[in-house]
């Protein structure tokens, strides 16, 4: 007979037994029966002896005696159980009796045996009890164990930051919860009695809740964390962090736990940085339209300014190449008015077309000639811009407005970096089925730690004269294309751009809308709008096309010339103090709905579709305009006029 630990067998961990008996002899024979059985044996004679001893030693077993010498072994009995009252006691003697027996067993001993006694009955008594007292013992470990997991649970319970409330299925009622929900919702412990989960979570999101609460119900494990938002005891709303599992007594789910965080300061944070990024993003296209309109304007200003001094030396087609130039540079700045009207209505973009980048090479450098040739000429520095072309050059898919601007970005960084004159040099090739634009220059070149910055918004070399977005924008633009921008540069040793367009595979040709002008017999047109110059231009547009022109400042004075001339057509400014071009619109329809009004416009695509239909004009022009355009809107206004006729 053995008894097993879980460790590696040593005297230490050996059942300890302690036996109580006044007969030497029988000490030493019980000793020897049950070392035999692996056990340690301590002997006394004298129950106060054997008390002293349980004081100092602990054991797995005690065999008492009933008649001792100094004090009755029940009464001894009684003494160990105070002092130990898990301790297995067997009790012997040699007169026997029922009471006895009876008696020992009530104040606690395990077992009675009856001296002679049986060896093995005796072994399998002595191994039955220590059996009971490692039970006993491992169930206090155990306990005790529990005990303190629990008191660390409740501790971390009470004391974690985040709130913890169980909700009990199947109407969800608040069962339990820690002191941050109270802090958190504000109610009293008194006040949560038969609160529900409804009574905290704001209505509209209390669907989505209960969603989640009957998919644990069923069992579904849901680990993700969702945000909602909960109401406290003042009513306010709080955004909530949750995450949600099944709650669990005695192996069976009776509820949900949900882990609540506040976030609510988070989430105005949240707003407030992405209200700041929208502001920033506001101030970065807006210094990115003014950069685009400064570069269009140095070149129509230096060109114009070119034509007016040269006016006299040049001949009827140079004027014509001159004012082409102007003309192509106030187009893109339309574009880009367009580009920005269409981003605020979240349009989609439009289809890019084939493209003749050689073309383009060569508009920008007739576009930016006053900068690199006449304006560094009269500072007396010499700057000259080559092109290489090639003959074989595939088309790309795009758009040559800003393919033009991003051209003219970058060689006007190349003038500005050759403050003392030099050479730049443009070359296109096609190399796997990509166009390669290469730009070079012998400028005073780039760091590499100013290399890494020079596509950021807003980075710039120049101090105050520049906002810093040419390259971000020829980034931003060349990347739509579905290209790359490579720079190679070199202190003192001039600066190379890649441009790296795409071949594709399919391309359409770009739509070039022609306009018809049609013959229309001379009309009386009124000219309404509060800019000087943009009646007399138009103006100028409508006689060089034939017709009778009649001119007004302000809506009130539109309305009188109507009222006493013989009018067939008006366009009104639509932004105009006093009478709007929509009040000018419905004046003249009320008096006369067969008379066309056409609104002029820098809004482009943003007009109010519902004002225009109250107003009942009939059509749109857009500025800027050509005089193509406007003589075409006349011929259209003719053919309402006579529709309504």
């Amino acid at each position: 007979m053995s008894y097993k630990t879980n460790k590696v067998s040593t005297n230490a961990d050996l059942p300890n037994i302690l036996i109580v008996d006044d007969d030497k002899g029988m000490c030493k024979t019980l000793s020897r029966i049950l070392e035999l059985d692996g056990l340690k044996i301590s002997t006394v004679n004298t129950a106060h002896d054997g008390v002293d001893l349980i004081k100092k030693s602990s054991f797995d077993l005690a065999i008492l005696d009933i008649k001792l010498p100094d004090i009755d072994g029940v009464e001894l009995l009684e003494i160990i159980k105070k002092e130990d009252p898990d301790l297995s006691v067997i009790m012997m003697t040699a007169y026997a009796s029922t009471e006895n027996a009876i008696k020992a067993l009530n104040k606690g001993a395990d077992a009675f045996v009856t001296k002679p006694f049986d060896i093995e009955e005796l072994r399998a008594v002595v191994k039955k009890s220590i059996e009971k007292q490692m039970l006993a013992r491992e169930k206090r470990r155990l306990e005790n164990e529990l005990k303190e997991s629990l008191e660390k649970y409740r501790e971390l319970f009470e004391n974690i930051n985040d709130a913890v409330a169980v909700f009990l299925i199947p109407d969800y009622k608040l069962i339990i919860y820690n002191s941050s929900f109270i802090e958190l919702f504000g109610y009293s412990e008194l006040e949560l009695k038969d609160k529900m989960i409804s009574d905290f979570v704001y209505t509209e999101d209390l669907s989505a809740v209960h969603e989640r609460f009957e998919k644990i119900k069923e069992g579904e494990i849901l680990k993700d964390i969702y945000e909602i938002r909960m109401l406290n005891k003042k009513g306010e709303v709080l955004f909530i962090e949750v995450g949600d599992r099944p709650y669990f007594q005695k192996g069976r789910s009776i509820g949900v736990e949900i882990i609540m965080r506040d976030v609510s300061e988070r989430k105005k944070i949240e707003e407030q940085l992405i209200q700041s990024e929208k502001l920033r993003a506001i101030g970065q296209m807006a210094s990115g339209v003014a950069h685009d309109f400064n570069n269009a304007l140095a070149i129509i200003l230096g060109n114009t300014e070119l034509l007016a001094r040269q006016i006299d030396a040049l001949n009827q087609e140079q004027i014509k190449k001159q004012l082409k130039v102007i003309e192509t540079a106030a187009l893109d700045a339309a574009g880009t008015v367009r580009r920005i009207q269409e981003f605020t209505r979240i349009r989609a973009d439009k289809e890019y077309v084939k493209v003749d980048i050689n073309e383009i090479v060569e508009e920008v450098k007739e576009m930016s000639k006053p900068r690199w040739k006449d304006q560094a000429q009269e500072k007396g520095i010499n700057i000259e811009l080559i092109t290489i072309l090639s003959d074989d050059l595939p088309p790309v898919k795009g758009n040559s407005s800003e393919l033009r601007e991003v051209l003219t970005n970058i060689v006007f960084n190349s003038i500005d970096a050759m403050p003392g004159g030099g050479k730049i040099s443009i070359e296109t090739r096609s190399v796997n089925n990509e166009v390669c634009i290469r730009v070079t220059d012998t400028g005073v070149g780039i760091s590499d730690e100013i290399k890494r910055k020079i596509f950021d918004p807003f980075f710039t070399t120049k101090g105050v004269i520049s906002d810093g977005l040419g390259l971000s924008i020829a980034f931003s633009i060349i990347s739509r294309h579905g290209g790359r921008i490579e720079v190679d540069s070199e202190e003192g040793r001039g600066t190379g751009i890649n441009i790296i367009l795409p071949v594709p595979i399919e391309i359409k040709d770009e739509e070039i809308k022609t306009v018809q002008v049609r013959d229309v017999k001379s009309k009386n047109i009124l000219v309404i709008d509060d800019d000087e110059m943009v009646r007399n231009v138009l103006e100028g547009l409508l006689i060089q096309g034939g017709h009778n022109v009649y001119k007004a400042s302000s809506g009130k004075e539109g309305l009188d010339i109507f009222n006493r001339e013989p009018i067939d057509l008006v366009f009104t400014d639509l932004g105009m103090p006093g009478l709007s071009g929509w009040d000018v619109a419905k004046s003249i329809k009320a008096k006369d709905s067969r008379v066309p009004v056409a609104l002029i416009t820098g809004w482009g695509v943003q007009i109010d579709d519902k004002k225009m239909k109250e107003s009942k004009a009939d059509l749109i022009l857009s500025k800027p305009f050509k005089m193509e355009q406007v003589l075409d809107l006349v011929a259209e206004a003719m053919d309402i006029k006579k529709e309504g006729n």
